[in-house]
């Protein structure tokens, strides 16, 4: 059974990481906003189908104030997907990836200012670091300000925000 697991952790690896790909290849044909709904639309029929066929899942008391936050961080997840497809088609997928997975230094950021948690002086020069390796790859990247490029950088990075 434990051979199993690890299968389908294997075969979900192996899915999200063509999802860039098969965004980009799409793209001439169908519109971001059509493919992030048929995304969501399969995902949340899959869900439900495992949700009503299986017995180990059991609705335990979800009341109103519990499902207003599994909304917002649905809505959440919905921009997320929604900007890095977005950027998957306007800069490279590579570049895309990069500024997106930065969200533990914008919830590093968040925690601080929102939650008042304090970090130790190791924490803040990897801050710092990751920060100084953002700017060079959006530099670098986007070269001059008016091109797709760097509105796809924003797009990843707004992503990265919502994954926060």
């Amino acid at each position: 059974m434990k051979a199993k697991k690890y299968e389908f952790v294997l075969l979900a690896v192996v899915l999200w990481s063509f999802v860039a790909i098969i965004v980009r290849l799409l793209h001439p044909f169908i519109s971001v906003e059509s493919m992030l709904f048929y995304r969501v639309f399969i995902a949340a029929a899959v869900l439900i189908l495992f949700v009503f066929t299986t017995k180990t899942v059991k609705f335990r008391g979800i009341n109103r104030k519990k499902l207003a936050v599994y909304a917002i961080l649905g809505l959440l997840y919905t921009a997320m997907l929604y900007t890095i497809m977005l950027a998957f088609v306007s800069t490279k997928i590579a570049t895309a990836q990069f500024l997106q997975q930065l969200s533990p230094v914008y919830t590093f950021i968040f925690a601080h200012f929102l939650l008042k948690e304090h970090a130790n002086r190791k924490q803040y020069y990897a801050l710092v670091l990751a920060l100084v390796g953002a700017l060079l790859v959006f530099y670098f990247e986007s070269g001059n300000f008016s091109s797709g490029s760097f509105i796809g950088n924003v797009f990843a990075l707004m992503s990265g925000v919502f994954l926060a």
